[in-house]
């Protein structure tokens, strides 16, 4: 069975300042097309710390990637902890020298001398085009396994694996059997409740197996199996059980669903925010396609600007408070007039830490739809700190939204 094995290089990582996404998304990716991850190591940015965690991961895996450590600056010592592995010394390689110098031009940037130490590269290695960033890339062997170094930057990470690395991969005379896989993102639904649902899918051992992965407002749901058709089939079996939690299949987002549902209704949109802060707006506007159907977004926090801005009426912010039922429906309707749009969605609520008053407390959320058919206000309880219940909010919003659309499009159908 093919193996690979990462490591992840810079003393931002083990200080804790910076967080490596990389090596996370790298073991998926990797997973997938048939390189499951026997191990991942971090060190800092020096260079005997890198070398051995090379032989480690040579000694243990068939293919190794190492991301970070490859800048232009002094504390840059992959490719030198590279070249001890090697037992080599570092050259200056022209082909490097070459990628470089383009990229400089093509950005209308001064090269610098610093920015060449990038071309240095281990005697005997060759560089991996990186048309994304000054840093090449560097692909060597050592004890019969592949080494490919990539820069640390995530987007040139990705890009660089998808160029570069998977090309190699596909050729590896050790590359396994990728798994059929499929996916589900599930939204309103916890992570326990749709466990309970799938208990018997979900038994260790099985295959298929079914996992589980959840976000702040979302759970993704992964099939993996030897058998297509089985894969298939459990697939078909969790949509049915889950029902309308279920967003989508695949690499999809909930705000992407509700743009196309919206590009497919011709329904434009306007949202009044208060506890989420614009974004919800940030979301929809996020997907491309988006500014056929978003009309308008309000940060009302304030209740002048409520008043002011949707046409809140005082009397109803003096009886029952910004976060209440009243409060948000005229929010939703207020939008829903003032831009001009067929929907309008608002969120007011309590996000914490302070702010919790009798009978409404943390978590204290209302959210309200606003169409030609009436308003539609719901109240929900969400837990979390500050930043995670504004986030479930947005997305039990857009989520609220999607389920309208739906039901629309299936009765125009």
């Amino acid at each position: 069975m093919a193996r690979a094995f990462i490591i992840s290089v810079g003393d931002e990582l083990l200080s804790g300042r910076t967080t490596d996404t990389n090596a996370t998304w790298l073991s998926n990716e990797l997973r997938v097309v048939g390189f499951p991850v026997v191990g991942r190591e971090t060190v800092g940015d020096d260079r005997e710390a890198v070398a051995q965690a090379l032989r480690r991961g040579a000694e243990a895996a068939d293919v190794v990637i190492v991301s970070g450590g490859l800048g232009p600056t002094a504390d840059d010592l992959t490719r030198h902890g590279l070249a001890e592995a090697l037992g080599v010394r570092c050259e200056r390689h022209e082909g490097a020298v070459a990628q470089i110098r383009a990229m400089f031009e093509r950005a209308g940037r001064e090269l610098t001398p610093a920015n060449l130490e990038q071309a240095n590269l281990p005697a005997g290695s060759t560089p991996l085009h990186n048309e994304w960033g000054s840093a090449p890339g560097i692909r060597a062997e050592l004890a019969g396994a592949l080494l490919l170094a990539l820069p640390g930057v995530p987007r040139e990470l990705k890009k660089m694996t998808a160029a570069r690395v998977l090309p190699l991969l596909a050729e590896h005379p050790a590359r396994g059997e990728s798994p059929a896989r499929r996916s589900v993102t599930v939204v309103g639904m916890p992570e326990s409740e749709a466990g309970s649902l799938l208990e018997d899918l979900m038994e260790r051992g099985r295959d298929p197996s079914v996992g589980s992965y959840p976000g702040v407002a979302q759970l993704v749901l992964v099939i993996e199996g030897s058998d297509a058709a089985a894969v298939s089939r459990d697939l078909e079996a969790i949509k049915a059980r889950l029902g309308d939690a279920v967003v989508g299949e695949g690499d999809c987002s909930l705000q992407a669903v509700v743009t196309e549902l919206l590009i497919a209704t011709g329904t434009t949109i306007a949202v009044a925010e208060s506890l989420t802060g614009g974004r919800i707006a940030d979301l929809l506007v996020s997907v491309p396609g988006a500014s056929s159907v978003f009309k308008a977004g309000f940060v009302a926090y304030a209740n002048e600007m409520k008043a002011d801005v949707l046409g809140v009426r005082s009397e109803t912010l003096d009886a029952h408070g910004a976060v209440s039922e009243p409060c948000a429906r005229e929010m939703a309707e207020g939008a829903r007039r003032v831009a001009g749009a067929d929907v309008a969605l608002a969120t007011t609520g309590i996000a914490g830490p302070t702010g919790a008053v009798s009978g409404k407390l943390v978590g204290t959320v209302f959210i309200a739809l606003a169409s030609a058919d009436g308003t539609d206000v719901r109240r929900f309880r969400l837990v979390g700190d500050r930043m995670q219940i504004r986030e479930r909010a947005a997305a039990a919003a857009l989520d609220l939204l999607r389920k309208r659309l739906s039901r629309t499009g299936s009765e125009a159908g």
